[in-house]
């Protein structure tokens, strides 16, 4: 999540939801928190679904526009590059 201002207390925001990238087995969806007085975006959040007893090619055949995997954006490939950094360090102490 990366919060780029407070949402004030009984504001009206909307949340708008977009798949990003996704994987054989993984969805990455981002939210944004935007309040509606301003259109600013208070908030955004990326998240990593993992797909079971299914792959994304087959849950996408036949959606229009999802025929092709769109290229991984750059936070997204720094995102995974920390987790296996971080994954790496741990596996170290063990």
């Amino acid at each position: 999540i990366r919060y780029r201002r407070t949402i004030p207390i009984f504001s009206f925001y909307k949340v708008e939801t977009k798949l990003v990238y996704w994987e054989d087995k993984t969805l990455f969806i981002e939210q944004k928190f935007i309040t509606t007085n301003d259109g600013f975006v208070r908030a955004i959040v990326l998240s990593r679904q993992n797909l079971l007893d299914v792959d994304a090619e087959r849950l996408f055949k036949g959606i229009p526009g999802a025929d092709s995997k769109p290229e991984c954006p750059e936070e997204i490939r720094h995102w995974l590059q920390s987790i296996e950094i971080s994954s790496a360090r741990l596996r170290k102490k063990d």
